[in-house]
């Protein structure tokens, strides 16, 4: 038994994805901003929601989304963008997850590092990190949770 749960915890912190992929996606929604650590303005607060959850029919999905909290001045259209995801593999615990989303304009590839059931010790820059790189120039944005 002692055995057993060594060589699950010793897979999972080496990136088994054999082990990973049993481990559901876990729903969720962060505001995200283009820098970690941010304090949100409590006048402006112009950032993006995340959110990742599971459909009956769509399985894995995300759904990016403008928003905005305060007396801003500008307005800020919420254009929510739907992308699919698939598992891709563990590391040290954390979850990747990839999708693509299309619009008019470009094509982006979305990475989803899910840093909540991190094993390691390391520092993380956030909870949840997504990575959209446009197809088209190769550009890379960031996007980080914050934490309430």
């Amino acid at each position: 038994m002692l055995k057993t749960f060594c060589s699950a915890l010793i897979a999972l912190t080496l990136g088994s994805t054999a082990i990973a992929q049993t481990i559901p996606l876990q729903p969720g929604k962060w505001k995200m901003y283009s820098q970690p650590n941010v304090t949100p303005s409590d006048f402006c607060d112009v950032h993006q929601f995340l959110t990742l959850d599971k459909g009956t029919l769509t399985g894995e999905f995300g759904l990016l989304e403008q928003g905005l909290n305060g007396v801003c001045e500008i307005y800020v259209p919420r254009n929510p963008r739907f992308f699919n995801l698939a598992f891709d593999a563990t590391e040290c615990g954390s979850q990747i997850w990839l999708g693509e989303i299309e619009t008019l304009e470009a094509r982006f590839e979305v990475k989803v590092l899910d840093h909540r059931t991190r094993l390691c010790d390391d520092l993380v820059p956030a909870l949840i990190v997504a990575e959209l790189k446009d197809s088209s120039t190769g550009e890379t944005t960031k996007l980080y949770s914050h934490q309430d």
